[in-house]
């Protein structure tokens, strides 16, 4: 069991972009699915009612709307880790798990869903 017990979870988050290795995914835009549980310790934001002593999650939904919509890149575990790199540069998060799903992925004529997730700790 986790040691970090409240969290900030931003769920299904879904944005349009560019990611994956054939040529056609670099052009046409898709949809990517974003789950994102966010965990540090929320006792003092509860207690005392104030946005400072948190983190705001519209302003972390924006920053990983741009990750996605504004980046290409070839692999999903590449995208989970950027996403990760920018939760994990607010001090405050302790630990991060990021799910990101591609509902139209493709192999020859079939199409089907695919995720990947990966979960990080600050050290």
């Amino acid at each position: 069991m986790s040691k970090y017990k409240d969290k900030i979870i931003l769920p299904q988050m879904t944005f349009m972009g560019r990611h994956g290795v054939c040529p056609q995914e670099k052009e046409e835009k898709q949809a990517f699915i974003i789950d994102m549980k966010l965990y540090l310790d929320l006792a003092t934001a509860a207690a005392e009612d104030d946005l400072n002593l948190t983190l705001d999650y519209g302003k972390i939904y924006l920053q990983v709307r741009e990750i996605v919509e504004n980046n290409s890149y070839n692999l999903l575990e590449h995208l989970a880790h950027q996403i990760i790199k920018l939760a994990l540069s607010y001090p405050q998060v302790k630990k991060v798990k990021v799910r990101v799903e591609k509902p139209a992925a493709k192999a020859g004529n079939a199409e089907f869903r695919a995720q990947v997730a990966l979960e990080r700790e600050r050290d």
